[in-house]
């Protein structure tokens, strides 16, 4: 069923955006550039505990780091703490109980070390090794329990290990392999199991598994929209998302999120700057993007990807600035057509959201403002308008042909109306003569291009706005003695 949404003389919001040349579209996306680390680095790990996040370790392309960096997300700065015993790079860390355990990593070969960081008092302590020598792994915390995955060796190549730690008997035992080896993946836990998410195997993988500890069995998910290594990834709004990385060739500055619920990934808003072997962490919804490495050098940058419900981003503009336009959808892109800039205008636009460019289609035979479009069977009918008077033409474009042909008018000349398709009818609700604001419902059957009047609405009104749901007509608001409420 083909519903579309009018615009009108009196939606004074959409008018002003319209006469500006700016076109707004709901999102979700912003990006902030931060305070950067005190020193370059990349293939470092990080944690949160409460607001602070902590980035250790790393390498900035000559050396190995064993500093450990904390940034406070409400004073916004960074304080150095106690080095960690060993230097290391592509170290993984997991929180447990206010401290952080770091595993593995590489420093002039794979290491086995486990080092724990006390934040409450700034310390480190070893606990018992791991039973794989490894780097490039990650790490995560389950129901009290650490588990360790994948990773790489230089006896044994890349990893499908899992290990899982035991911090309160400081012991270790083994799970179920995964079913695909790899390094600088990302583990994520979600609804109380691991996904085990891309990462490098002989080349880039889109790889998504799923762990589940009660049954200590892996299923295979539906893979990434683009296969990647050396990602960050965290939990925004039950989604997981998944930023830059690099593939088998490139860096990259793509987001996308994969919904563990539906099992599908969903391109999102890039990051600013290109990069992999970065870390990132979430706190709020926030997620925080840590150094990197950019493909020729380390970096300090700290971004910040915000996810809100009330941010706006600015799409391409129109081609031609227009108040009072209608605009109608057919096959996934958006017609707009007529309007008002001072003259009164017959032109067409369309709006591709894939490629986020507009392009002119024929115009309308007539002129016109304060009109209604909607689309039925692959067809865009133009309904009634202003244009020095009310206007009860009908008019239908074809999109296949690119033509336009009048169709029999509406009985009431008005504008500032609503239209609504049920059942391949369209219900025009409302709007004014020029002289009176009326209650009118006519009905326009176009498989047979013929007219016919129903009971009118209960109050009389323009510039309202109409909606079917189940089979109902609903007319909400609008302007009549005064602006309603109604319903």
């Amino acid at each position: 069923m083909n519903r579309s949404k009018k615009i009108s003389c009196f939606t004074v919001i959409i008018a002003l955006l319209f006469s500006s040349l700016s076109t707004v579209v709901f999102a979700s996306d912003t990006w902030t550039t931060l305070t950067n680390l005190s020193s370059a680095r990349y293939s470092h790990c990080s944690a949160v505990i409460g607001d602070k996040i902590y980035t250790i370790g790393g390498y900035n392309g000559s050396s190995k780091f064993n500093i450990i960096d904390e940034y406070d997300v409400n004073q916004k700065v960074w304080k150095r703490k106690a080095n960690m015993p060993l230097a290391c790079s592509n170290a993984s860390c997991a929180v447990y109980d206010g401290k952080i355990y770091v595993f593995g990593g590489v420093n002039t070969s794979p290491m086995n070390d486990l080092q724990v960081y006390d934040p409450a008092t700034d310390t480190w302590t070893k606990k018992t090794n791991m039973p794989t020598p490894r780097y490039g792994a990650d790490s995560v915390e389950l129901n009290g329990k650490i588990y360790v995955i994948g990773g790489y060796t230089s006896v044994n190549g890349n990893l499908d290990n899992v290990e899982v730690y035991d911090p309160i008997n400081d012991k270790w035992t083994t799970k179920q392999s995964m079913p695909t080896k790899r390094r600088y993946l990302k583990a994520i836990v979600f609804d109380n199991k691991i996904y085990a998410i891309g990462g490098l195997n002989s080349a880039a993988l889109n790889t998504i598994e799923e762990y589940n500890p009660d049954t200590n069995t892996w299923t295979t998910k539906a893979g990434m929209i683009v296969p990647r290594y050396g990602f960050g990834a965290g939990i925004i709004n039950n989604k997981i998302y998944i930023f830059g990385g690099k593939s088998s060739s490139n860096v990259l500055n793509n987001v996308e999120y994969f919904d563990p619920i539906s099992n599908n990934s969903t391109q999102k808003e890039s990051v600013i700057t290109a990069k992999f072997l970065f870390t990132c962490e979430v706190i709020n919804n926030i997620a925080y993007i840590i150094g990197g490495y950019n493909g020729t050098k380390a970096l300090n940058t700290f971004e910040a990807y915000d996810y809100r419900e009330d941010n706006w981003a600015k799409k391409m503009p129109m081609k031609a600035a227009r108040q009072a336009p209608a605009s109608t959808q057919y096959e996934s892109k958006i017609y707009v057509s007529g309007g008002n800039n001072g003259s009164i205008v017959n032109s067409v636009e369309v709006y591709d959201p894939v490629t986020n460019n507009w392009s002119t289609s024929l115009s309308m035979p007539t002129a016109k403002y304060c009109h209604a479009m909607v689309t039925v069977d692959g067809k865009i009918y133009s309904i009634g308008g202003l244009n020095g008077s009310a206007l009860k033409k009908v008019e239908v474009y074809d999109p296949i042909k690119n033509a336009w042909e009048t169709k029999s008018d509406m009985p009431t000349a008005r504008y500032n109306i609503s239209a609504v398709v049920l059942n391949k009818k369209i219900y025009v609700l409302g709007g004014t003569t020029g002289s009176v604001t009326v209650n009118t419902l006519e009905v326009y059957d176009t498989e047979n291009n013929i007219w016919s009047k129903r009971t009118g609405m209960p109050t009389a009104r323009l510039g309202l706005d109409a909606v079917e749901l189940n089979g109902k007509i609903y007319a909400i608001g609008g302007k009549g003695t005064d602006n309603t409420n109604v319903v």
